[in-house]
């Protein structure tokens, strides 16, 4: 079944999916995080797919407000194993100034407009770093669209491949897989997104930190001794860390953590 949230934004989703002759399951469901979700298989079984469709001009407003990147995206990556934005509609950069432009058509033909907000412009290279960081800063994975009806059948694709077992996919039998437990689907514990919180903790930090305490409250109460050995966490890193979930500032008074 795939749900579409109801509101404006998204709520058309459904009838595309509806027109398209032979259409899975799909109805209107108030989703917190996302505007597309749905089960499916993976490489590690059983995960929980959400998708994020935004035009271009809403990225470019979310760019400004940090609305996507400050509650949407931090409850999708935390809500889902595997989370898209959907990019809906058709762009360029401008061949001689560089500047962003979108594709319109209000009647009189299709026609390319540099995009502005108010008497602001946007430089292409601002919206695909914006984008190049959402895949790298993030993690999410990035589809794009000419249209909604394109979404639609994206969407369509997208359920009826994860609706297979993992090795039932005939495309990916000729290639090594390796092991899966550092792909982007395997999900952070409590543990790792805790440690990856305190500046200077990047995921590969994190991970090792998941591998020696497996809850919050056993590394909270953790001593300097029990630290020892993680892989990149040395003595001053671990009492970085120790300070920040005790809420310690740290001072030349509060380096000697026992």
């Amino acid at each position: 079944m795939i749900l579409i949230d109801p509101s404006e934004g998204s709520a058309p989703l459904l009838d595309y999916v509806l027109s398209f002759p032979g259409h899975p399951p799909v109805q209107h469901e108030p989703l917190k995080y996302g505007d597309v979700a749905f089960t499916g298989n993976g490489p590690n079984g059983f995960m929980l797919i959400g998708l994020e469709v935004k035009s271009v001009s809403d990225c470019v407003a979310c760019i400004e407000s940090q609305r996507l990147t400050g509650h949407q995206l931090p409850g999708m990556k935390a809500t889902y194993d595997a989370t898209y934005l959907v990019v809906c509609g058709e762009w360029r950069a401008h061949q001689d100034t560089g500047m962003l432009q979108i594709k319109i058509d209000k009647g009189n033909g299709p026609f390319w407009w540099t995009y502005k907000t108010g008497n602001r412009t946007w430089s292409h290279y601002e919206f695909m770093a914006w984008l190049t960081m959402v895949e790298l800063g993030w993690g999410i994975r990035t589809r794009m669209y000419a249209c909604m009806k394109d979404v639609a059948r994206g969407i369509i694709e997208m359920y009826r491949v994860t609706q297979k077992d993992w090795e039932d996919h005939k495309t990916i039998n000729p290639f090594y897989l390796g092991p899966t437990h550092n792909t982007p689907f395997t999900k952070p514990s409590l543990v790792e997104w805790t440690a990856a919180g305190v500046d200077g903790i990047g995921p590969a930090k994190a991970r090792e930190i998941g591998k020696r305490f497996h809850t919050v409250s056993g590394m909270v109460e953790s001593k300097l001794v029990h630290w020892k050995g993680i892989d990149g966490v040395g003595k001053q890193t671990a009492v970085k860390i120790i300070h920040a979930l005790w809420g310690i500032k740290e001072n030349k008074d509060t380096c000697q953590h026992k």
